[in-house]
């Protein structure tokens, strides 16, 4: 896999192909989390829908198919949960202004399964339409065979637009399935009028088209949040460590957990709310506490923390930090380096784009309900 950042030439493009193959052993971790401090609620990177670059997807379709056609090769089906997966990457491209591969082009948890082969293409360019970008894929060699696979049969489709150059993000995913999955389109015109709008909100407090509201109310439907008693989520509330610990309790599944009589924190007793989910998650080592024996409950979590939380939620899985940070408020020997790195690396947080080019993560800066519910939400995704 190439990763190529774009400030010189106004194309490039990366490309990406496997056989399904064994996930990455885990690896045990074991930092000790920093008092937290609170800070602004996190804002939304901007966004980009199918409907907003509906000419692009559609002459991108048909440009790649025109292709196929002309080397003899079988149409592809546009798939709405491939292209969902690929319209999320490219939203994430446009919002750092990094061109780079998707970890879950093949991964993914909504992915129809059945697939036995996967490619993935991305690019961005200042032209702005779906035939410039599938030409700057025909005359690159490895973009050119992930195209002409010939036993491929259905293709996800993803256009963003940055706020920053107005450059045109793209991401093109390639699958062979032995039995199309039925979400699939002959036409990109057919994958767009199934587009279903927006559902209205789960709480009175997040009306749909709110930022992070589908995240919401995936939260819960999950079961995972249920609000207040008063029908409200609270999104620019910040999340307290307590409820980090039941949120993450039930993100596992609600694993089956007896709690000790005896508390492993010196501030935390058995009566307490969210006992329970505390001492499992002291027990599963995704906390440590602190070292002189506390929980801290009632304080909020701050991002740095959120980051080493997630990580060792996956199981801490083998993985190398690059040597120079993607945030620039992050160096190297932050005590979660690796951690927010790995994160950045997931696309589970974006962090902020700023107007020197460079993005922030604001490790100091404190979670909030929404935030949370976004990065909880692609975690999940993303298999973990």
């Amino acid at each position: 896999m190439s990763t190529e950042t774009r400030r010189l030439p106004k194309t490039l493009a990366a490309a990406a192909s496997l056989l399904l193959a064994g996930l990455l052993a885990a690896a045990p971790a074991s930092a000790v989390e920093t008092p937290p401090a609170p800070a602004p609620a996190e804002l939304a990177a901007p966004q980009s829908s199918p409907a907003q670059s509906r000419q692009q997807i559609i002459d991108m379709f048909n440009g790649i198919n025109a292709f196929r056609k002309g080397k003899g090769l079988q149409p592809l089906r546009i798939g709405a949960n491939a292209s969902l997966v690929a319209q999320e990457w490219s939203n994430r491209m446009a919002a750092t202004t990094t061109l780079e591969h998707s970890s879950g082009y093949a991964t993914d948890k909504r992915l129809d399964p059945g697939f036995v082969a996967a490619a993935e293409n991305v690019a961005y360019n200042s032209y702005g339409t779906g035939r410039s970008m599938v030409d700057q894929w025909i005359n690159s060699p490895g973009h050119n065979a992930n195209m002409s696979r010939p036993a491929d049969n259905v293709m996800g489709v993803g256009i963003a637009f940055d706020k920053q150059d107005g450059f045109m993000w793209g991401t093109t995913t390639y699958y062979q399935y032995g039995r199309v999955p039925s979400k699939t389109y002959a036409t990109a015109e057919e994958y767009l009028a199934s587009v279903a709008p927006a559902p209205s909100g789960v709480f009175k407090d997040v009306p749909a088209g709110r930022a992070f509201a589908e995240d919401i109310r995936w939260m819960a439907e999950q079961g995972i949040s249920t609000g207040w008693p008063d029908g409200t989520f609270r999104p620019l509330d910040a999340v307290r460590r307590d409820a980090m610990a039941a949120f993450i309790y039930r993100l596992e599944g609600s694993p089956q957990h007896k709690p000790q009589n005896i508390s492993p924190f010196s501030d935390v007793s058995p009566g307490q709310q969210f006992y329970k989910e505390m001492t499992w998650l002291a027990g599963t080592k995704i906390t440590t506490g602190w070292p002189d024996g506390t929980f801290r409950p009632l304080d909020t979590v701050r991002r740095d923390a959120m980051a080493a939380f997630l990580y060792r939620s996956a199981g801490s899985p083998a993985y190398t930090p690059p040597r120079t940070s993607a945030f620039s408020d992050v160096s190297t020997g932050n005590q979660f380096y690796k951690e927010i790195s790995w994160l950045a690396d997931q696309g589970i947080s974006t962090g902020w784009s700023q107007p020197n080019g460079t993005r922030t993560f604001a490790p100091g800066q404190a979670v909030a309900r929404d935030a949370m519910a976004a990065f909880m939400h692609r975690f999940d995704q993303r298999g973990w």
